[in-house]
């Protein structure tokens, strides 16, 4: 025989309602406990009959008892909510590492480009094409890709990083005033790019925040303003 006493019970279950709680802040759909709570508190009001006959040495009031299953069903709600908090825990790690690295790149590569103009009358493309992007894909965050050494168009922007290696891939692309020679399909499309009058570029990073190539991040930056932009971010 399982005895175990309501106060036990009722921790259990605001212990779960309080995670619950707190993984329903971080975007996750888990609160269902309270409804669980309130019909466990009505099936216990309703309940007049005790469910076991008590030991003989068992305490004989507050120990209506409860049974293997729903234990079992108590220890599978722990599970379940154990395995979203690590799952929660994860993407918002990625996102961090992720938007760390792509604003110290960027960083980089603004004071690069600027450096450019000021000493060659214009800014520098690191690639052929916006598809040119340096490594040539994401990583993913399980592992990161070798960022060293860079290419000929970055050393020609004199881009300098102490990385040895990154989860995203970058790519920066510039023209003449209000020329679109250059402006590939993500920028145009996705962040509706339209180059100003007057010398620009701007910065693409296309990252894989959940190792899944299907669907990835994209991260932007242009010449003319200030901060990031984002598509699909945590993809």
């Amino acid at each position: 025989m399982i005895i175990i006493s309501d106060v036990f019970v009722m921790d259990v279950f605001f212990f779960l309602t309080s995670l619950g709680t707190t993984l329903a802040y971080r975007g996750d759909t888990i609160m269902f406990l309270d409804c669980c709570w309130s019909t466990y508190l009505e099936q216990k009001q309703s309940n007049t009959k005790a469910r076991f006959v008590p030991d003989a040495g068992a305490p004989e009031h507050g120990q209506a008892g409860m049974t293997l299953i729903e234990l079992m069903i108590v220890v599978a709600i722990i599970g379940v909510l154990a395995t979203l908090a690590v799952v929660s825990y994860t993407k918002s790690s990625n996102k961090a590492k992720i938007s760390t690295e792509v604003a110290a790149v960027f960083a980089e590569i603004k004071i690069r480009q600027e450096a450019y103009n000021v000493e060659v009358g214009e800014y520098l493309s690191t690639g052929a094409t916006e598809a040119d992007f340096w490594p040539d894909a994401p990583s993913g965050t399980s592992v990161v890709n070798p960022f060293l050494p860079l290419p000929a168009e970055w050393t020609a922007l004199r881009f300098a990083s102490d990385k040895s290696g990154v989860y995203c891939s970058y790519v920066s692309m510039a023209g003449e005033p209000g020329d679109t020679a250059n402006v590939g399909t993500v920028a145009s499309s996705d962040f509706s790019y339209v180059p100003p009058n007057s010398n620009w570029y701007y910065i693409l990073a296309e990252c894989d925040g959940d190792n899944d190539p299907t669907l990835n991040a994209f991260y932007f930056s242009r010449s003319d303003r200030e901060g990031i932009v984002k598509v699909n971010e945590g993809r």
